[in-house]
């Protein structure tokens, strides 16, 4: 990472350690793969090296700034720093075409109906990997307040829910696959069941097909738990690489997700 060097890894067959591999990749910001059989690769060889000769901007530094009375309170799936009123990440390398976004849940002070307020603002440093340069991006978020349901419904984001909803799920299996291996499949399918109930309840105040679409995969996997009384080699290797996908936003590699909107930087915010 130091070296602005990103490590894909792949892992093929059932004989290899998917925590190493997994982490490699994740902590250099690279991709990680699963490969069952040797009739993936050459799908994710293509796409790799579709990736290395497509590279359009090099170690992007994301400062956010957040306004007093706004608290910060986690990142969501992606790895990133909070130190007061500030957060931060960096992306090693970003592609042609492809998005990335950090979610960060927030805390807002409350407000009158019909007022608006600035919530955020980031900036975003980068070597144009094309002009051979440094740049700098600037963008502002801001946030309208209501006490009329039908206004709020109407203004969400539905694909920011669902990458949302995804990425809450990614921790959850993690958690889920950590009681797993310490001999508790009972908790690990409850953790990851205490969060479809979660989801369910905020896709249907929503009204968020793709969020419930996601809690029932989610609630399959929490039953099969229960069912075989552990996480199978083959579906631990999976769950692992999903999590990597997922909180990356890597397309493919049979990983269910969403295209966020054009920004590199989206926040979710609560009250």
């Amino acid at each position: 990472m130091k070296e602005g060097i990103s490590v894909t890894t792949v892992g093929l067959g059932l004989n290899y350690d998917e925590d190493l591999m997994a982490r490699l990749a994740l902590k250099s910001d690279g991709n990680t793969y699963f490969a069952e059989n040797a009739g993936d690769l050459a799908r994710i060889f293509d796409a790799e090296l579709g990736d290395v000769l497509n590279i359009v901007a090099r170690r992007a530094i994301v400062t956010i700034e957040f306004p007093e009375g706004v608290r910060p309170i986690r990142f969501v799936g992606r790895e990133g720093s909070i130190n007061g009123q500030n957060a931060g990440l960096t992306l090693n390398q970003i592609y042609g075409g492809q998005e990335k976004y950090a979610l960060i849940e927030i805390e807002t002070p409350r407000a009158r109906p019909g007022t608006e307020r600035e919530i955020a603002r980031a900036q975003v440093v980068f070597e144009d990997a094309i002009a051979n340069k440094s740049a700098t991006l600037n963008a502002a978020s801001r946030a309208r307040f209501s006490d009329d349901k039908d206004a709020v419904l109407k203004s969400g984001n539905m694909k920011l829910q669902a990458e949302y909803a995804d990425n809450r799920f990614a921790e959850a299996r993690q958690k889920s696959i950590a009681l797993a291996d310490a001999g508790k499949p009972v908790e690990a399918a409850a953790a990851l069941q205490t969060e479809v109930v979660a989801m369910n309840a905020y896709a249907a105040f929503n009204g968020n097909a793709a969020v419930s679409q996601l809690a029932a995969g989610n609630r399959v996997i929490a039953g099969k738990i229960v069912t075989e009384g552990s996480i199978g080699n083959a579906d631990r290797k999976a769950y692992r690489a999903l999590f990597n996908n997922t909180v990356q936003q890597q397309r493919g590699n049979g990983a269910d997700i969403l295209t966020s909107g054009t920004s590199i930087f989206i926040l979710s915010g609560t009250q």
